[in-house]
Order: structure tokens, then C-alpha cells, then sequence
């Protein structure tokens, strides 16, 4: 990025505290200390993720490091190999989840489930989860607010409700 900015006239300059604060900046290469930092890093989640792996499917870290290799699986070839417990979507991996964890279930064979974020109980926060809603609201807003005194700049805006 640093050539492209220099043909464009942008310049950038850079304060830093500590050797590495500037290791994702745009305006220069990695040195190969920094390559080999990253690298090592990279190393070590992946070997995290290989001895995780193994431990749940009771399997070695150089099975599942074979096994995996970048390598994309149909849900019956990873049951074919070990990698998955059962075949089944969300309801199915919730169910699996509470019984393994001891979690009281209810009728329907689930724990009480939260959702989060939890909707909003307002009238805005309904009507911008209604499809085209958001919309709507931007275009009727303007004229709930008339009426009003003193000075009122309307802009173009977006309706955000948490």
C-alpha cells in the first residue's frame, strides 16, 4: 500500500510505542522477525485447535491433523472419520449440549433458551424489525416532528435501536 499511497500523494507518519505497535500498518512490509512472530502465533492456535480436536474425538493430534489439511467435509463423511458425534441441526447439538451438561429440560426436550439481544419491547424497536419497517420510519419520522420550535436540522439518518 505504501507505493500506492506515495503515487497518490497520501503521506502517513507513524508513532509508535514498542517494536511491534506498528505490525498491521498499511505503509510498510513486514521484517522477517515480524514473518516469523506471525507465524509462530499462527502455530500456536493451530496446535491448540489440533490438540482440542483430539481430546474431543479421542484421536491422536497427528490423525486429526491429517484429517483436516484444508480439507472440506459432508456431515456423513465426518461421521465416517470420527469427527462428529451425530448427525442433526441446532434443536439436535442444544439437546446434545443440555444432556451432556446436565441441564434440566422442559417439555420439548430443551433447556429454558435465552436470546440475545433480547428485542425491544419499544414501538420503533418493532416496527424496524418488520421488513422494510426501517424504511418506513424514516420516511414518517420527519412529519411526527413538525410542530416542534426552535431551530431543527433534518438530515439523511439511519434509525438504530439496542
Amino acid at each position: 500500500m505504501k507505493g500506492l499511497f506515495e503515487h497518490l500523494g497520501i503521506g502517513s507518519e507513524t508513532f509508535k510505542r514498542g517494536e511491534h505497535a506498528d505490525l498491521f500498518s498499511t505503509s510498510r512490509p513486514w521484517t522477517d522477525g515480524e514473518r516469523a512472530l506471525l507465524m509462530g502465533q499462527m502455530r500456536y492456535m493451530y496446535d491448540r485447535f489440533l490438540e482440542t480436536v483430539a481430546k474431543g474425538r479421542g484421536i491422536t493430534t497427528q490423525r486429526v491433523d491429517e484429517l483436516g489439511r484444508g480439507q472440506l467435509w459432508t456431515g456423513n463423511q465426518a461421521a465416517g472419520v470420527g469427527l462428529v458425534d451425530g448427525m442433526g441441526g441446532l434443536i439436535y447439538a442444544i439437546e446434545q449440549a443440555a444432556r451432556r451438561a446436565g441441564v434440566p429440560v422442559g417439555p420439548g426436550r430443551l433447556p429454558e433458551l435465552e436470546v440475545l439481544p433480547r428485542p425491544s419491547a419499544s414501538l420503533l424497536g418493532a416496527l424496524s424489525r418488520v421488513p422494510g419497517g426501517r424504511e418506513a420510519m424514516q420516511l414518517v419520522l420527519p412529519f411526527l416532528q413538525q410542530g416542534r420550535t426552535g431551530i431543527m436540522a433534518r438530515l439523511p439518518y439511519d434509525i438504530e435501536t439496542e
